[in-house]
């Protein structure tokens, strides 16, 4: 604090004067009391009441502390940061998990404006890493925000997330509300295996008996949510039933229910009676690669017939993605084909697209190592040149060789799912 004389006249502005009775006895009328190793710290009564309807009530109200208040359930740290955003307008939060503990109070004590801070800085810094922290925390809190947050990271690294060490440190609120959303993967076995990791978690935390009764038990409200009929019969047995977490009559129900489109009736109540696979592909999560302009590159050109215009020779990506449609508005295009050979150059699959939207019948998976060749039947003839070209596209780079025109550039709509 500045010194005792006139100290009103050297601090400028009320935020000074007040961020210096922070922690002072001046004018101090409150003592908040934390745990023993914590200590205690000299508050204003009116200070905090200004800043939340619960400390007005506890300070003001009928039961009203007189000269301590004891803190014992609140985090201290968190408390005297909060103390700080008080007193102080203190926003910089030196931790994430501090920012959580903070968030958590500011729900407690109604500080609203405190908690879309947290709230807001907590979505900023959101990734696969930190997500089952910051997911607790937004299911505890219902924080539709922050849950939204979560669930799109979820969504667009599905895979990624479920391979991710921490997931496994999920609360079960937050396990169920991330089963519950939207899941892109390839086979629900890798979501078998992340909640099969994630019980065997809870259980060594608990330091009790592991059991195949015990698994059992950590796993079951979680089995209805499990979509074990849109599995193969393969990976039923490979990959479930060597678990141990079914019965045998729970395993055989589920098995003929996946072989025959049995009655439903029959499953046991632990099953999931949905058969479709998770969703793949959301529009939504298109990805939109405009090729790099080749227009001005100094080649020859050559004519391609009606049958045969080549818009994308020999593409191929360092990571895997799932061709939508190719754009390209140069050209009256009624038709398009797209070729995929394998590294050896041998044709493994072939797609059609009708009309000029470019859109394929069946998404094209394109794998490194892979060439994929597009080609389209035009309207009249056209003069044109290939032109290589390579570019990076939020982490996977293509490479390839596409059709020079000043007129329209060719956009790729794809998606990449993080493996």
């Amino acid at each position: 604090m500045a010194s005792e004389r006139g100290w009103q006249r050297e601090l400028k502005t009320p935020g000074e004067r007040l961020a210096s009775i922070l922690g002072s006895p001046k004018f101090s009328d409150i003592e908040l009391v934390f745990p023993i190793k914590h200590g205690s710290i000299m508050a204003h009564r009116v200070v905090l009441a200004m800043s939340s309807p619960v400390f007005e009530e506890m300070l003001y109200g009928s039961r009203a502390a007189s000269k301590t208040l004891r803190i014992c359930e609140d985090h201290p740290e968190a408390f005297a940061w909060m103390l700080g955003y008080i007193y102080c307008n203190s926003k910089s939060f030196p931790s994430l998990s501090l920012a959580i503990e903070v968030s958590r109070l500011a729900d407690k004590y109604q500080m609203d404006a405190l908690a879309e801070l947290c709230s807001q800085y907590l979505e900023n810094n959101l990734n696969e890493k930190n997500l089952a922290e910051i997911y607790n925390a937004a299911v505890t809190l219902k924080n539709p925000s922050l849950l939204r947050g979560c669930s799109q990271i979820v969504c667009s690294r599905t895979s990624t997330v479920l391979l991710e060490p921490n997931f496994v440190k999920l609360s079960q609120d937050a396990l169920l509300h991330l089963l519950q959303t939207t899941l892109y993967v390839s086979s629900e076995v890798k979501i078998f295996r992340a909640v099969i990791a994630w019980s065997k978690y809870q259980i060594d935390k608990r330091n009790a008996l592991s059991s195949e009764g015990a698994l059992r038990q950590e796993i079951e409200p979680l089995l209805p949510h499990i979509r074990f009929l849109s599995m193969s019969t393969d990976e039923f047995v490979l990959h479930v039933m060597p678990s141990g977490v079914l019965t045998s009559d729970e395993s055989t129900a589920i098995l003929l229910a996946i072989k025959t489109s049995g009655s439903l009736h029959e499953l046991p109540s632990i099953c999931c009676s949905i058969k479709e696979k998770r969703e793949q592909f959301d529009k939504s999560l298109i990805k939109r690669l405009q090729l790099p302009d080749v227009s001005k590159a100094g080649i020859s050109s050559h004519t391609y017939s009606y049958e045969d215009h080549v818009l994308v020779a020999n593409l191929r990506t360092s990571k895997t993605i799932h061709l939508h449609h190719v754009e390209y508005k140069a050209l009256r295009i009624s038709s398009m084909i797209a070729t995929v050979r394998d590294p050896a150059k041998k044709v493994v699959a072939v797609y059609t697209s009708a009309g000029p939207t470019g859109v394929f019948e069946r998404v094209i998976t394109l794998h490194p190592g892979m060439l994929c060749s597009v080609t389209v039947s035009i309207v009249g003839r056209q003069q044109s040149a290939l032109q290589r070209f390579t570019c990076n596209h939020d982490g996977v780079i293509f490479e390839g060789e596409q059709v020079t025109s000043c007129k329209s550039p060719i956009v790729l709509h794809y998606w990449h799912f993080s493996e």
